[in-house]
C-alpha cells in the first residue's frame, strides 16, 4: 500500500507530461487525496516501541523508500532535459513554472523519504537521505534536524517550532535562516576562524554550489534557474509541514529550569 501511494508521483507526473495537462499531479495531490482522506476509514493504530523496532528491521520497508528516491532523481533529470531541449517548457513561463511545481512536489516527497533514511543507523541510508535534500540545496537540514531540532523542539531555541500566532511567512523567514545559522555557529566558541574544519555548514555549501554548477554546465543557465525555482518551491513545501507539525506547542521547565523530555504532546499528528 505504501509503495502504491508513492508510485502516484511518477505515474501522475508522467501522465501530466503525456497528456500535456500539467495540473493532473496537482489535482491528484490537492483534490483527490483529501477527498479520499475524508471518505476512507481512519486507522488510529500505532506500533508499540517493541513493534516499531521489529518493523524497522524488516528490509521490505526500504523498497518504497528507495523507489521514491530513484524515481524522484529520474523525474528531476528528465525535467532538466525538457527545460534544456523542449520549447514547450523553456519557451513558456506558465509551463516552466508548472513543471517546476510538479518537480518540487516529487522532491518534497523524496524529502520525507530522506528524513526517514537519515534516521537510520546505516551510513549508506544516511548518505542517500542527505543526497535527497542536496538535490534541492538543503542538505544542511540533516545536521540541523538530528543535532538540534531533536533536542530543542518546543523551545524558543528551536527555529523549526512555529510560535503561537506566527504567520507562515514570518515562520519561513525565521526558520530557514535559523537552520543555516545554527549549523554555521556549531562549536562557535571553540573556533578561531569561520573557515575552521569544525564549521559544519561549509561542506553543505560546497556540495550545494557544486550541484548547481554541474546542472548549469550540463543544462545551461535556464537549467540552473529551473533548479533554483523548484528548490525554492520544495523548501517551502517541506517547511509548511514543519510549521504545522509543532505550531504553538511548548515544553515546560521544571523548578531547576530544565525542559521536560520530548513526547508525543509536542507534535501535532493525524492518522
Amino acid at each position: 500500500m505504501t509503495l502504491l501511494v508513492q508510485a502516484c508521483f511518477p505515474v501522475f507526473f508522467g501522465l501530466s507530461l503525456y497528456t500535456g495537462n500539467l495540473l493532473i499531479l496537482l489535482w491528484v495531490l490537492y483534490v483527490l487525496f483529501p477527498v479520499l482522506d475524508l471518505v476512507l476509514p481512519r486507522d488510529y493504530w500505532n506500533p508499540s516501541p517493541a513493534q516499531a523496532r521489529s518493523l524497522e528491521k524488516d528490509s521490505r520497508f526500504l523498497v518504497p523508500l528507495y523507489f521514491t528516491f530513484f524515481s524522484d532523481v529520474a523525474i528531476y533529470l528528465y525535467s532538466l532535459h525538457l527545460i534544456a531541449n523542449d520549447n514547450n517548457y523553456n519557451g513558456s513561463v506558465v509551463n516552466f513554472t508548472l513543471l517546476a511545481l510538479m518537480t518540487a512536489q516529487c522532491s518534497a516527497a523524496n524529502g520525507a523519504v530522506g528524513h526517514e533514511l537519515f534516521h537510520r543507523r546505516s551510513k549508506i541510508h544516511r548518505m542517500f537521505g542527505i543526497l535527497g535534500y542536496a538535490k534541492f540545496f538543503y542538505s544542511h537540514f540533516y545536521p540541523s534536524h538530528i543535532k538540534y531540532h531533536h533536542k530543542t523542539v518546543g523551545t524558543p531555541e528551536d527555529p523549526v517550532t512555529a510560535r503561537l500566532n506566527e504567520t507562515a511567512l514570518q515562520y519561513f523567514q525565521r526558520c530557514i535562516s535559523g537552520k543555516i545559522l545554527e549549523v554555521w555557529n556549531h562549536n562557535n566558541t571553540s573556533r578561531k576562524h569561520w573557515l575552521s574544519p569544525k564549521n559544519e555548514m561549509l561542506p553543505h555549501i560546497a556540495l550545494n554550489i557544486s550541484i548547481l554548477l554541474a546542472i548549469t554546465w550540463k543544462y545551461g543557465l535556464l537549467g540552473g534557474l529551473f533548479a533554483l525555482t523548484q528548490a525554492t518551491m520544495c523548501i517551502l513545501m517541506i517547511e509548511i509541514v514543519n510549521y504545522v507539525e509543532h505550531y504553538g506547542l511548548k515544553r515546560s521547565k521544571d523548578e531547576n529550569g530544565v525542559y521536560e523530555p520530548v513526547s508525543v504532546r509536542h507534535s501535532w499528528n493525524a492518522p
